[in-house]
């Protein structure tokens, strides 16, 4: 990849950017949660194909702090990149657009600007997600870009870019774009101008628009030009201003995501603590209880007066796990196979796996339990053992 040339008007642009990245950064407020998705996307950029327990050990060594390999799954699964196809086409598609912008920025061709654009709506086909809050795209390729051209990371500002959310990134990108699209003003057949560009060439950009002035027939003279730049900067402002407020609308709908998600964390919390072992497993004993009653009924066994009440209220109280979308992760007493990557989301008693192809048969002693709402969310680990 060639290397981005040194002059007046490079420096305009990638010093405009890097302003935009400083801009967003002193107004956004943290969400530790998209911080540690960007955080994950990094070592997704240099390698794609690891395995959550591998992304979970960088992190600890990258950035002091651990999480397991089921919260990197779950991460993953949030953003929709769970599988290691997907994570490979995300990177393919984001690191290529970070090129295509460092060839418009050395070519200043229309036609190169175009190809980025028409690449970057390909994402779509990548990760299409309902919720703003997990639209990784526009995250992707800004990291991707502050990845691949150290021009614009000089200061380490892509530790700036890791309290981006979907919305901040999303916007900031768009910005990227209005300011590629002036930068890049070479039609195909234009000759080399741009690729001549160097120190000696451009003194400074008084000196360019001196230049332009005199070989542009179309312009008769100074007040047309001055009028042209005024009207070039309003269309500029009003780009901004609209931006701006399809941002505050974004943002408003981020939020409202985010409330809804936090009520539902509050949920899973509740249930978590009902299968706690430190309250005997409520959850666990109530669907034991509840195929028992079940059971029952079908043998047209009658239940004393006594107790009836009791059951009455244990089938209520089941009714109202599955209202509130908790469900059962395995059946009780199954019979199954399991791999090594199933062990990050359930608890297993048995021999070492010998490699990730090798195949254990568990009996099932815990069903586990999950949350299906809009993002599915584990509440309890399955416990599986072992049987020869």
């Amino acid at each position: 990849m060639a290397a981005i040339p040194n002059n007046n008007m490079t420096r305009e642009l990638i010093g405009s950017i890097r302003q935009g990245v400083l801009k967003r950064y002193r107004t956004g407020g943290k969400d530790d949660k998209a911080i540690e998705g960007n955080r994950l996307l990094r070592l997704v950029l240099k390698n794609p194909e690891l395995d959550p327990g591998d992304y979970a050990a960088d992190m600890a060594k990258l950035y002091n702090y651990n999480i397991g390999g089921g919260r990197v799954l779950n991460t993953f699964r949030d953003l929709s990149i769970s599988s290691p196809e997907k994570r490979v086409k995300l990177c393919g598609w984001a690191l290529g657009i970070a090129d295509l912008f460092i060839k418009c920025v050395v070519s200043r061709k229309k036609s190169d600007f175009k190809k980025l654009i028409e690449l970057k709506r390909e994402g779509k086909n990548i990760i299409d997600t309902r919720k703003m809050r997990y639209d990784i795209l526009d995250r992707a390729v800004c990291l991707a870009l502050y990845t691949k051209c150290p021009e614009l990371n000089l200061n380490d500002d892509i530790r700036k870019l890791e309290e981006f959310g979907s919305v901040y990134a999303k916007y900031f990108w768009a910005e990227i774009e209005e300011l590629l699209e002036d930068y890049c003003t070479e039609d195909e057949g234009a000759g080399g101008n741009a690729k001549k560009l160097n120190n000696n060439a451009v003194k400074d950009k008084d000196n360019k628009l001196n230049k332009n002035i005199k070989d542009n027939k179309d312009i008769k003279d100074d007040k047309e030009n001055i009028n042209a730049q005024d009207a070039h900067k309003i269309k500029q402002l009003s780009s901004a201003l609209e931006r701006a407020n399809m941002a505050m609308k974004d943002l408003q709908d981020e939020f409202e995501e985010r409330l809804e998600e936090e009520k539902a964390a509050s949920l899973t919390e509740f249930f978590a603590r009902l299968n706690s072992e430190q309250y005997g497993c409520i959850l666990d004993e109530l669907l034991n209880v509840h195929k028992g009653i079940r059971a029952l009924n079908k043998q047209g066994v009658e239940l004393p007066v006594e107790i009836s009440g009791l059951f009455i209220l244990i089938i209520k109280l089941a009714q109202f796990v599955r209202d509130s979308h908790i469900e059962p992760i395995m059946k009780v007493n199954e019979v199954r196979k399991i791999k090594a990557e199933d062990l990050l989301s359930c608890e297993y008693d048995g021999t070492p796996f010998k490699n990730n192809q090798d195949e254990k048969t568990v009996k099932v002693l815990s069903s586990g339990w999950v949350y299906k709402g809009d993002n599915e969310i584990q509440i309890a680990r399955a416990k599986l053992k072992e049987v020869k």
